[in-house]
């Protein structure tokens, strides 16, 4: 399974790297924090999905906090990526259960690595 690292921000200018593991298929993957503080958890499950409609091969990514996928997203990255290569940016969201010292709502997000 591919290894990125992404930098995930917000509308008031708050960011936090994550460090994620993510399958090529309908696998579960796996997240963590590489800068505590920010939001809640500092790690967990994640998987790809794509809505109905959505372009031919742009995948999105729904992360997991340590209750399960039961417990439902509290992070999301928009168009992460194509079948096999991962897009320099995007946007997103975040839960307002998820977040610290960060702003609930619309998200950013950039390769790192």
């Amino acid at each position: 399974m591919p290894h990125y690292t992404v930098e995930i921000g917000d509308t008031e200018g708050h960011a936090f790297r994550v460090a994620m593991v993510v399958p090529i298929s309908d696998d579960v993957g796996s997240w963590r924090t590489l800068d505590k503080g920010r939001i809640r958890y500092n790690s967990g499950a994640l998987r790809q999905f794509k809505f109905e409609g959505e372009a031919p091969g742009q995948f999105n990514i729904n992360f997991y906090g340590p209750d399960g996928m039961d417990a439902g997203w509290g992070l999301w990255m928009e168009s992460f990526k194509t079948l096999w290569i991962a897009n320099d940016e995007g946007t997103g969201s975040i839960v307002q259960s998820w977040v610290l010292d960060f702003a609930p709502g619309k998200t950013s997000w950039s390769l790192v690595e």
